[in-house]
């Protein structure tokens, strides 16, 4: 069941979906605003590995000033949000999905908290609290480049 706060328009969509790349909790106020809650608990995916998804039917928007590879996305039927993508160019793209949808999934725990000091409610868990602009996105930078060493490191063992 998907939350009432995130669109249900596509059923399914998600399913075919394996093992994400890492796992986030991001406390941005953006985050906060778009997917109306205190924070966004995403999975992030390699975005060509994310065939089932209809991005036709979003309508993509960045919320933040200035250059930013982060677009959020809204379903077109009924306005509620469903994902984020980021593109580099055409060299790598990358989405994030909220774990709602995933629920489907053996999820792996988050490896942080981002924008902790967004944060409208404190966590009491034990997973790391990342504050600050600069902090926050190394910790992104980190998550994306050892994943990307691990997946690749795996794959030629394999």
């Amino acid at each position: 069941m998907i939350p009432n706060g995130l669109c249900g328009c596509s059923p399914g969509e998600f399913d075919t979906f394996s093992k994400p790349l890492f796992r986030l909790v991001c406390h941005c106020r953006t985050c906060q605003l778009f997917f109306g809650s205190d924070y966004n608990d995403e999975c992030t995916f390699l975005l060509k590995d994310c065939t089932s998804l209809n991005a036709e039917s979003l309508e993509f928007k960045s919320y933040q000033s200035g250059f930013s590879p982060i677009k959020r996305g809204q379903c077109i039927q009924c306005g509620k949000p469903k994902y984020c993508k980021v593109e580099m160019g055409s060299i790598i793209g990358f989405v994030s999905i909220p774990t709602n949808y995933l629920r489907h999934l053996d999820l792996p725990p988050p490896i942080a908290h981002i924008y902790y000091d967004n944060r409208t409610t404190e966590v009491h868990d034990a997973v790391k609290k990342i504050a600050g602009h600069r902090r926050s996105q190394a910790a992104i930078q980190w998550a994306v480049l050892s994943s990307l060493f691990r997946r690749a490191f795996l794959s030629k063992d394999s």
